[in-house]
């Protein structure tokens, strides 16, 4: 295609589908590499038809000896074109190693961190990045390679955001041919013939061997990723709407009815899940796939009534017919002992009070406490937390009975269990709070100890 018919095409599909309004300001992510140096000179070319102001930013990934050459090549150019120019340095293997993920992750998270900063800073509407039909198509091989739903087919969006990607039509020879047409110079990489990068593999190894089935597979693959966007645009409104039906959010967590979960399509299920995971993934730098969906759905469809699975900045906590997600819960509190020497009042480590007073006639028992005879139960007592292996001598029953088994029949959840203490004497006399032995029962008219649990914030302590 000869240049100046390019440049038509170029301009028609922008005011076709809207993906630049005439007078924006656009940020462009200009590498030097022949991809972004295209979009530069198709933008610049377009320009004045659509009144846009263009602004380019080049980020140093300090990843190779001639990284220095690559800034001074973009400032030349720029300068040539006049348009502004916007650098900066990261290391991004230092950064790999402080989020301790690859270099390529590292890559990506220090380019849209720094050209969105460059956008707010400048004013610009949008960030044109040159990422061209051979990309996409490597980029749905590698969301299939590491396992990927059928969102994760939509690849690369023309707009995600500020981020814009004008180019997504036009092949590699295309604006290879262009730049060629117009005499423009551009830099190479020599990283991208490396094979120790995935994507590189998946470039020079994978698509090659591809091609020899499917000499047009890049529009394939191409094609197959427009028609998948379309499906998920649909979805995103089907899973909007589930999610203000059936999610209750209170701050950092949300919560669902598992029952409800079950009683939707699994299609429906494995959206709705991404969609409520995807936040949390965001904010530990992560992203969400196949698997991690199907983790989690493993976890509802399991017979065990209560469990947890950790997924990527997120603890998956399902309780009997609740399931609920969170950040990452903090260390579980260390076990604890408290001596209780005679009636008063004791702060508990895990929060809360008891109070201990004496009662000379028992009239039987009261709701705020428990009762204890006190001529046949004598100081100290201990208070603790619950130990694995504990027993409670329920009223009426020979033996005793397993603490972790009673508290499973009572639907108490985890981590209430984790939470709760017991007060002993010899052996288990109560489970704060919660359920009394069958131990030192007052007889009527009988002198007596009555122990309360005051609550963590309650208005009853002093």
């Amino acid at each position: 295609m000869a240049p100046s018919r390019l440049v038509d095409n170029f301009l028609q599909q922008l005011q076709a589908d809207g993906l630049i309004r005439p007078s924006e300001r656009i940020l462009i992510a200009l590498s030097g590499g022949s991809d972004s140096v295209a979009l530069l000179y198709l933008l610049r070319a377009v320009a004045p038809s659509l009144q846009l102001r263009l602004i380019a930013a080049h980020l140093d990934h300090a990843m190779r000896p001639q990284s220095g050459d690559d800034v001074a090549f973009v400032r030349s150019l720029c300068d040539q074109l006049n348009i502004p120019l916007l650098c900066e340095r990261v290391d991004v293997p230092a950064l790999a190693v402080a989020k301790k993920v690859g270099l390529e992750e590292a890559g990506r998270l220090a380019r849209q961190t720094f050209l969105s900063t460059v956008a707010e800073q400048s004013g610009c509407t949008a960030i044109a990045l040159g990422h061209h039909r051979g990309d996409q198509a490597e980029t749905l091989l590698h969301h299939l390679g590491r396992g990927c739903g059928l969102h994760g087919l939509a690849g690369m969006r023309r707009r995600r955001g500020l981020f814009i990607r004008p180019l997504l039509s036009y092949s590699k020879a295309e604006l290879l041919d262009y730049l060629a047409g117009i005499g423009a110079e551009f830099v190479v990489d020599a990283s991208n013939a490396e094979l120790n990068f995935t994507r590189n593999r998946i470039r020079h190894q994978l698509l090659p061997c591809f091609a020899t089935l499917n000499p047009r597979i890049e529009e394939t693959l191409s094609s197959l990723a427009d028609l998948a966007a379309q499906e998920d645009d649909y979805w995103q409104g089907e899973t909007k709407r589930l999610a203000a039906l059936l999610v209750q959010s209170n701050g950092a967590a949300v919560h669902l009815s598992v029952t409800e979960l079950l009683l939707l399509h699994p299609a429906q299920r494995y959206r709705l899940l991404h969609h409520l995971l995807t936040p949390f993934a965001q904010q530990a730098a992560k992203e969400v796939s196949r698997r991690h969906v199907a983790t989690l759905d493993g976890l509802l469809l399991s017979r065990a009534p209560q469990g947890e699975v950790h997924l990527p900045g997120v603890k998956a906590i399902r309780r009997y017919d609740q399931l609920s997600l969170s950040l990452p819960s903090l260390a579980p509190v260390a076990p604890w002992r408290l001596e209780i020497s005679g009636p008063g009042l004791y702060s508990l480590p895990s929060g809360g009070a008891l109070r201990i007073e004496f009662g000379v006639v028992w009239e039987g028992a009261s709701a705020d406490g428990v009762e204890f005879a006190a001529d046949a139960l004598v100081f100290p007592w201990i208070v603790r937390t619950v130990q694995p292996g504990d027993r409670l001598r329920l009223a009426g029953m020979a033996g005793r009975k397993r603490l972790k088994e009673l508290l499973m029949e009572q639907k108490i959840p985890l981590e209430e269990r984790r939470r709760l203490c017991v007060l002993e004497k010899g052996e288990i006399l109560w489970v704060v709070g919660l359920r009394r032995s069958g131990l030192y029962l007052p007889a009527a008219r009988q002198s007596f100890w009555r122990v309360v649990y005051i609550p963590p914030n309650s208005a009853k302590i002093p």
